[in-house]
Parts: C-alpha cells; sequence; structure tokens
C-alpha cells in the first residue's frame, strides 16, 4: 500500500456529508428558541397579567394559525380561571390592514390580541424572538411560518422568553403547567 491508497481510505464518504448538511438544514428550524432571554421588546402590547403568549403569524392564513388562536384561546381560559394570570398576542408578519387583521383574530379567539406593528417593530420582533419564515413582511401575501408559541414572563419592567412551543402543537396541559409556576422575579 503506498500513501496515496491510505488517504483515499481515510477520506470520508461524500454522501456521509451530503446527508449531515441536509439533515441540519432540516433539524434547524426545528429546534427550540434559547428560553430565559431577556427580551429588548416595545411594541408588545401593555398587559397586567404575568405571563404573555405570542405567536407570529398573518391574517389570512388557512392551516397554522387558526388552529394556533384556538389553542392560545384554550390556554388563556384556562390559566385565567381564577383570575388574570395570562394574555396572549398574535403578531401580523405582513402588510395587511389592521383592521382586517383584527377582524381575523377576533373571528377564531375574543382574548387573543392582534398586533400589526410597523415594518421596524415587526422587524426587531421577528429577530428577537428568532423567528424562521419565508415570504415578504412588506406585501400581503401568503407566508410559510411554523407558528412557535413563546411564553414570557414579566421580569421587572421588561419581558422574558421562558419556553417556546416549537410549531403549531401548542400543548395546552404544557402550556398551562408553565403559568401555574410563580412568575419570575428580577
Amino acid at each position: 500500500m503506498n500513501a496515496t491508497q491510505d488517504k483515499t481510505e481515510a477520506s470520508p464518504n461524500p454522501w456521509w456529508l451530503i446527508a449531515a448538511v441536509i439533515g441540519l438544514i432540516f433539524l434547524i428550524p426545528r429546534l427550540p428558541v434559547r428560553a430565559h432571554k431577556n427580551l429588548d421588546v416595545t411594541s408588545l402590547p401593555q398587559v397586567e397579567t404575568p405571563y404573555l403568549f405570542v405567536t407570529f403569524g398573518f391574517a389570512g392564513c388557512g392551516t397554522i394559525c387558526p388552529g394556533q388562536l384556538q389553542r392560545l384561546q384554550d390556554v388563556v381560559d384556562g390559566a385565567n380561571q381564577s383570575g388574570p394570570v395570562a394574555s396572549a398576542v398574535f403578531i401580523n408578519m405582513n402588510a395587511t390592514e389592521e383592521k382586517v387583521v383584527a377582524g381575523y383574530v377576533g373571528a377564531i379567539s375574543e382574548d387573543v390580541i392582534a398586533l400589526r406593528p410597523s415594518p421596524a417593530e415587526l422587524q426587531n420582533l421577528l429577530d428577537e424572538f428568532g423567528v424562521r419564515y419565508y415570504g415578504d413582511t412588506d406585501s400581503t401575501d401568503a407566508m410559510e411560518h411554523r407558528g412557535d408559541v413563546y411564553l414570557l414572563a414579566r421580569s421587572a419592567d421588561r419581558w422574558r422568553l421562558i419556553e417556546s412551543f416549537p410549531g403549531d402543537t401548542l400543548n395546552t396541559t404544557r402550556a398551562l403547567a408553565a403559568v401555574k409556576a410563580p412568575p419570575l422575579r428580577s
């Protein structure tokens, strides 16, 4: 055996490298967002509750958003049975008019707050939460998104991200358990 044969035999199979790259492409968007992170967001609605559930979507979404809004309504109803503990907000990701966004959310959920931030505020929110999406936030077109739900707790005068629920699978039992814990203090 010569040195050339040794290098050939020791080199990795290119198919493994391709499979690893493809695996990362599919895995990274499904990784949970880092929790226990203070957020620099001023455009969230003012609420008096110690917890706030946040989800991103767009008015007119026919797949992820309606189910997510209904689950958010169920969580807010369950959390607030003995007093105001949690609020929820739906942040519109495209340029749909505010009135349309409010009508869309209101038709599905009575307690979820509809928010249509300015383009600059929206970009700040998308960056702070690490939202992954495909589409143009400056248009009214449909957007590809996962529908993650983020649970925030009030920490002094700021919001702190304490948990994220990936995709369109908000587990109401787990979300209710998270809000039954005392709010964070710091």
